[in-house]
């Protein structure tokens, strides 16, 4: 069946390039036209009216409304309540058909299944698409028919089902639309938020920008295995922003790996894996939202030491590498990975602090946050959740520091205090309070001694999760 009037619903898919559910809006219709709803559900519970995430959406919106209008179609924009929107805007527009990609998180299953409901009542036809994963939650299955909770064997199952075959990338065609109607796209100001610079924080927005990071990490691609988890090198794809708002397509990831087919290029598949994991877990387990998924540990009585934790918050734990890491997240909106692991494994095993205000800062500051993800990693380093590190693995900053920032450039790039500090100095400072008088610190002064005693530190955390 043709439909006549056709509406495309944007959200985490913020491209034209093999956009699944856009591709088939116009493959099913004569004319189409798209709408994106800035969310007031969503937006209205950030209290930081400066946020980096919201200006990547508005620089977004602005590179997809060029591309689109270069194909003849129109892009509406708004605020407010997506069901009320959407429906005024069907009717309004005598509207006959309406797609959108689907979404894995608990308020966008809900909101999405509302709006179908609604759209039907009225008479009218919806239909969602798989856009933003490779298999969604419900198609890797063990031999039982269950969800996978153990990565190695999902990851099996997701190389075997893909069968290394490259995607067939979906292009639009022009729409020769007369209705087209040249749209502005809503700054954040009228919603009470505030623009952002992103090129300070070496941010770049919309396609373009994806497909310019795409191009850098193409030529370091072969690199990645070895260098992936030192910090200080510009290693990493930094497409994780790209793919939390769908400025690039994940197929046309996975056909990159397909295409380089090295050690390295599978290692990095191997991340795009965990991301269709977490994904799934959160699917089939959507308690894991706010609970542990290991039902065991959801007795376990975290510490409530606000002391602790604003210290880890604002980077004066006494540890470098973790105060540098907080830091540039604090600063830029983005936490190397290796990095990441560090500071959430501090917050829960040194300190014992609840993972879930770990994952909640990391949520208000991460230009990439992406739910599933997020509390994937916060619940692994927290030894809670599934195919987690065991619970008597508590990881040693300062060997951490050693290991992948042996020279200190990372932690002197965000702690200026240790710029001509000798690196030898830098990941255990509180065994070498004279030699850093030299350079003018003065530990609990201007620098901070240690919060905790990392031995004493990781015996306790190992305690903790025994007696439970």
């Amino acid at each position: 069946m043709i439909y006549k009037n056709a509406l495309h619903w944007f959200r985490r898919d913020l491209r034209i390039k093999d956009n699944i559910g856009l591709y088939n809006c116009q493959k099913k219709a004569k004319f189409i036209t798209t709408i994106f709803i800035y969310d007031q559900n969503i937006l209205s519970l950030l209290d930081n009216k400066n946020d980096l995430r919201v200006e990547f959406l508005y620089q977004s919106l602005l590179d997809l409304k060029s591309q689109l209008r270069e194909k003849g179609i129109s892009l509406f924009t708004y605020y407010g309540d997506p069901k009320k929107i959407i429906i005024d805007f069907i009717k309004k527009n005598q509207i006959d058909y309406l797609t959108f990609n689907r979404d894995y998180e608990n308020y966008p299953l809900k909101r999405d299944s509302d709006i179908k409901k609604i759209v039907s009542n009225l008479g009218l036809e919806s239909e969602s698409f798989k856009d933003h994963v490779i298999f969604e939650g419900d198609e890797i299955y063990t031999a039982n028919g269950k969800p996978y909770s153990v990565f190695s064997p999902f990851r099996n199952n997701w190389i075997k089902k893909l069968d290394n075959k490259k995607f067939n990338l979906k292009n639009l065609k022009y729409q020769n639309n007369k209705s087209y109607k040249e749209t502005n796209v809503i700054n954040l100001k009228e919603f009470g938020f505030n623009n952002m610079n992103l090129r300070k924080k070496n941010i770049l927005p919309g396609s373009k920008g994806a497909k310019s990071e795409l191009k850098k990490f193409s030529s370091i691609i072969n690199n990645y295995s070895d260098n992936r988890d030192f910090p200080n090198l510009s290693a990493n794809s930094r497409l994780s922003v790209h793919l939390r708002f769908g400025t690039i397509s994940i197929r046309e990831l996975v056909n990159k790996c397909f295409e380089v087919n090295t050690i390295s290029s599978n290692k990095w598949l191997n991340e795009l894996v965990w991301r269709d994991f977490y994904s799934s877990i959160l699917f089939n387990f959507p308690y894991v939202e706010k609970l542990e998924f290991n039902k065991k540990y959801q007795n376990l009585k975290w510490n409530k030491n606000d002391i602790f934790f604003n210290a880890w918050c604002n980077g004066k734990t006494g540890y470098p590498i973790v105060d540098a890491a907080i830091t540039e997240l604090n600063l830029t909106g983005f936490m190397h990975n290796r990095c990441r692991m560090i500071v959430a494994s501090f917050l829960t095993k040194h300190l014992l602090c609840d993972w879930r205000l770990g994952e909640a800062y990391f949520a208000k500051k991460l230009i990439d946050f992406d739910l599933a993800s997020n509390n994937g990693g916060w619940q692994w380093a927290a030894s809670t959740g599934c195919d987690s590190q065991p619970y008597f693995r508590v990881f040693n900053p300062s060997l951490q520091s050693e290991k992948f920032d042996k020279l200190g450039k990372y932690i002197k790039r965000y702690l200026p205090i240790f710029k001509s500090v000798d690196p030898k100095y830098l990941h255990s400072p509180w065994q070498h309070s004279d030699k850093l008088e030299i350079y003018g610190i003065k530990l609990g002064k201007n620098y901070p001694l240690p919060i905790v005693n990392h031995p004493k530190a990781r015996v306790k955390a190992i305690d903790f999760f025994k007696r439970l």
